[in-house]
């Protein structure tokens, strides 16, 4: 029914380089996990749901746009994976090095008629993904400026 990918495990520094978040009224960490050496947060109850659905958009809204960009260069484009893995490492390391100077293009810019033109041809390919680009489109060109926070 359920097919699961094979892991291989980690290096230990990975694993203890994942933040834990806990219940800002939890008990002291060491208590709860003796010898668990990670970094670790508190967090209110009542934002717990809030901070979730940021970690499943961060995660996983970027593995299913990354994977449908792999298989539309693909079948549309015939450029293979191999080729586009360098320019999804950069997009990468520019997110981890570079947060608030990682937008680029016209998003970034903010050239309308670019941006029009791509959610029109996205449109006229009946792409199921145009209402996500129309969607993020909106969000940072109504965010106020929220994009060059400070991290």
């Amino acid at each position: 029914m359920f097919s699961f990918i094979k892991y291989q495990r980690y290096a230990q520094e990975i694993y203890e380089s994942v933040p834990f978040i806990i219940d800002s009224q939890a008990p002291v960490f060491s208590k709860l996990l003796p010898g668990v050496v990670n970094p670790h947060y508190r967090i209110n109850q009542s934002k717990a749901n809030y901070y979730h659905a940021y970690c499943v958009m961060a995660n996983n809204f970027t593995v299913l746009l990354w994977r449908r960009f792999f298989k539309v260069m693909r079948q549309q484009f015939n450029i293979s994976q191999e080729h586009l893995t360098p320019y999804l490492k950069q997009t990468l390391d520019n997110i981890s090095h570079f947060p608030d100077q990682a937008l680029t293009g016209p998003i970034m810019r903010k050239y309308i008629i670019i941006l029009e033109k791509n959610l029109s041809a996205l449109m006229q390919e009946k792409d199921s993904y145009q209402d996500i680009y129309k969607a993020l489109i909106e969000a940072n060109l109504n965010n106020n400026g929220d994009e060059h926070e400070d991290y």
